[in-house]
């Protein structure tokens, strides 16, 4: 039996390795399989994996949608901006960005006379969600989260609207919550000046797994991260709840 397996069996087994100084080497084994799955996030493609199923259902769909919603959702935000005495420099290059998305949708408002075949609007979403999501794996891609919170009112907006679309909303509602679980994984275990799973969290979430005083937030830590491996096809550590 690997280590990672016995101690997902039996967390007691801690207390008998202790005594014959074991434990080292078993925690070796644990946080070396962990660090792994933080390092690959399962979470974060099991939601990508789902908005790919979204693409592929609005391709085969020609139900009509309006973009009038999502464009009242960032004029919003743009005239909000312009309204500031004085923005910051992230707030001048967030009216940027949202200003061009803006010309966008209205182009295409006006290109398809106020009603956009869902296939179409696909193109649209894939546009936002490149915008939206991180920079390689975990950097923000604007200085400060004006533009990608602005953007995620549209993208919202949009999805109401396709709800319509047969299939759609279920994909997305499990697209979000893997999404969140990740945003949630993240803060968990890693270092965000680096980029990188962090050792230090990790270890020290899992040592507090032997603790007969485990804090609630840890026990949430833990339960995360016991899901990302068995997403991630590797033996979890449920055992390390107490």
């Amino acid at each position: 039996v690997s280590g990672l397996q016995a101690y997902a069996d039996n967390p007691k087994l801690i207390n008998k390795l202790d005594a014959l100084g074991d434990t080292n080497q078993l925690m070796s084994g644990v946080i070396e399989k962990a660090n792994k799955v933080v390092d690959a996030n399962p979470f974060r493609k099991a939601g990508d994996k789902n908005v790919k199923k979204s693409y592929d259902i609005l391709d085969k769909s020609d139900i009509l949608i309006s973009p009038q919603s999502p464009i009242s959702k960032l004029g919003e935000k743009i005239n909000m901006i312009e309204r500031l005495d004085v923005p910051s420099d992230t707030e001048k290059e967030a009216l940027g960005v949202l200003a061009k998305k803006y010309q966008d949708l209205v182009f295409l408002n006006e290109k398809y006379q106020g009603q956009i075949p869902a296939r179409n609007v696909k193109s649209i979403l894939q546009s936002l969600d490149q915008d939206i999501n991180l920079n390689g794996k975990w950097g923000n891609p604007y200085a400060n989260d004006e533009v990608g919170n602005a953007l995620k009112d549209v993208r919202r907006a949009f999805d109401a609207d396709l709800k319509q679309v047969p299939g759609y909303k279920q994909v997305t509602d499990k697209a979000s919550k893997y999404y969140d679980q990740s945003e949630r994984f993240v803060k968990d275990y890693v270092n965000k000046s680096t980029g990188e799973a962090d050792l230090k969290k990790i270890t020290s979430s899992l040592s507090s797994g032997a603790s007969e005083k485990l804090q609630p937030y840890n026990r949430e830590a833990i339960d995360r991260l016991s899901k990302a491996m068995r997403l991630s096809g590797e033996q979890p550590i449920e055992g390390l709840r107490l």
